[in-house]
């Protein structure tokens, strides 16, 4: 059975994509890391029907998803084929 957030991705139709570099300023403290979140989660995220967190970033913003993920120790980046948007699933 696959898991979950492969199931939701391939649906949707998404490509998992690489690692790039990093562009974005990074909250220093895990408390602001919990405050920046919390509010890219209340603007650009949802919870999905499959019980899971869903972050949408424009594809410009890819090293920030990839710093999210890397940051929470899970999830998979995927790229939305036809529109400029990834997933942070």
């Amino acid at each position: 059975m696959k898991a979950p957030q492969r199931l939701y991705a391939t649906k949707l139709k998404l490509k998992k994509i690489s690692i790039h570099t990093s562009t974005h300023l990074k909250p220093e403290t895990e408390k602001n890391f919990g405050h920046y979140l919390a509010g890219l989660i209340d603007a650009d995220g949802n919870f999905s029907k499959v019980p899971q967190l869903v972050i949408v970033f424009n594809e410009l913003d890819a090293s920030l998803a990839y710093y999210i993920k890397s940051r929470i120790g899970y999830g998979n980046v995927y790229k939305v084929k036809s529109k400029k948007q990834l997933f942070l699933l």
